[in-house]
């Protein structure tokens, strides 16, 4: 835009010396301390679930959409790709999906961020993740579903030491596995651990459904006529995804469906993947 003169700083926040113009129950406006090209904005939610829109603007008057999550349920932490964009202005607009919006957001991160660019893509708007999203230290939660053990069971890291005692599961014909991503992501694999008895085979019979409301799902995986078993490997079309919907048919070993580690989408090596990358990314 004529009159602005954009700086590009790699991996430097730029929340750091930046001033909120206001901040309450419709959204929040933060103006940089220079226009600034970015590629990441981290903002942490109001406790509630609800959808929103992100806006930039050089001037605070010509304003551009650069997140459209207005048909999304969202949630907590939001870790957010955009291409390339100079910025002074940025605005988080509310749409609420429930009665009330207690808080408001808080921006975490601003930045034209390089270290981390290479663990996405970008599809329809959307992140396109290179790395496991169902964890718990991605903000992701149980809705439905039990444990031995705490709720955080089947959303970490596998671990090859418990995957014979450690499961999270359901009552066949009652209820299901229900998982809820903090943000919409655009996913087409997943790879599922089921429970594995080190005494006899135990076969399973399920479904795996998504939906980004919680009301519309489309069915992503359709196991009731086979009989599977350890580890499943499954790959459809690209999908936005906020909730994963899993439910058990049939096991050979009592009425639980039982599973014991679940991700999405199946992770791809890459040469500079690490734990510290993918925390943030």
């Amino acid at each position: 835009m004529i009159g602005f003169r954009a700086k590009r700083k790699p991996n430097v926040n730029l929340v750091e010396g930046s001033s909120v113009a206001y901040s309450n129950n419709s959204g929040t406006l933060i103006r940089l301390s220079h226009p600034s090209t970015i590629n990441y904005i981290k903002i942490k939610l109001p406790d509630e679930d609800l959808a929103y829109y992100i806006e930039v603007s050089m001037g605070d008057k010509d304003w551009m959409k650069v997140i459209d999550y207005s048909d999304y349920i969202c949630r907590s932490v939001q870790r957010l790709w955009v291409y390339p964009i100079a910025v002074w202005y940025i605005r988080i607009v509310y749409i609420r999906t429930k009665n009330t919006v207690n808080k408001s957001c808080k921006f975490v991160e601003i930045s034209y961020n390089t270290n981390r660019r290479h663990l996405v893509e970008i599809e329809d708007g959307l992140v396109a993740p290179k790395y496991n999203v169902v964890l718990w230290y991605k903000n992701a939660i149980i809705i439905e579903g039990e444990s031995r053990f705490d709720n955080n069971t089947l959303l970490d890291q596998l671990d090859e030491r418990d995957v014979y005692r450690r499961y999270t599961w359901h009552k066949l014909g009652s209820g299901c596995i229900l998982i809820q991503l903090p943000q919409p992501f655009m996913l087409s694999s997943i790879r599922m651990l089921l429970e594995i008895d080190p005494d006899e085979l135990v076969f399973f019979k399920y479904t795996i459904e998504v939906s980004v409301n919680n009301k519309e799902w489309k069915m992503v995986a359709n196991k009731t006529k086979k009989e599977t078993q350890s580890m499943q490997l499954l790959n459809f079309d690209p999908t936005p995804i906020v909730f994963i919907r899993i439910t058990g048919v049939h096991c050979s070993d009592g009425d639980e469906f039982r599973c014991v580690y679940l991700e999405a989408p199946i992770k791809i090596k890459l040469d500079s993947d690490d734990d510290s990358d993918e925390t943030d990314a």
